[in-house]
């Protein structure tokens, strides 16, 4: 039996499947290419985060003095959008839906020398050898 595509319009799937896994195999091409072609409707929960406060939640996360955790986006959502989100959920969708990272700088200490800093970037040498 050859393999089926869509756009052979002579060739069926086969009807019944028998239980020898090469017979099975062999209508299984036509079903993975009838399901990729096929437009899906999205099934499940619709996003917690949606419309305009998502749109201003980026529009946030884009401005220098935004947020510096997770914890404040969820505040700042119960706040202004009246969203009691719980931290997973704004974690998933600031992190990965939006792509946005909450970096804080690492703490200096109160010790350091600023001006032994400025010294040792200028003298340090931009690549070091043997790479």
């Amino acid at each position: 039996m050859r393999a089926c595509f869509p756009s052979n319009p002579g060739c069926q799937p086969p009807r019944t499947y028998s239980r020898h896994r090469l017979a099975l195999a062999q209508g299984l091409p036509w079903w993975r290419l009838e399901r990729s072609h096929r437009a899906q409707a999205r099934s499940g929960r619709p996003p917690a985060i949606s419309g305009d406060a998502l749109a201003q939640l980026q529009q946030e996360l884009h401005n220098e003095r935004s947020f510096s955790s997770y914890v404040e986006v969820q505040t700042w959502l119960e706040a202004v959008w009246d969203l009691k989100l719980s931290y997973s959920t704004v974690h998933d969708t600031v992190r990965y839906r939006l792509g946005a990272k909450l970096k804080a700088p690492r703490p200096v200490d109160v010790k350091q020398d600023a001006d032994a800093v400025d010294e040792f970037q200028k003298n340090c040498p931009s690549v070091l050898p043997g790479n």
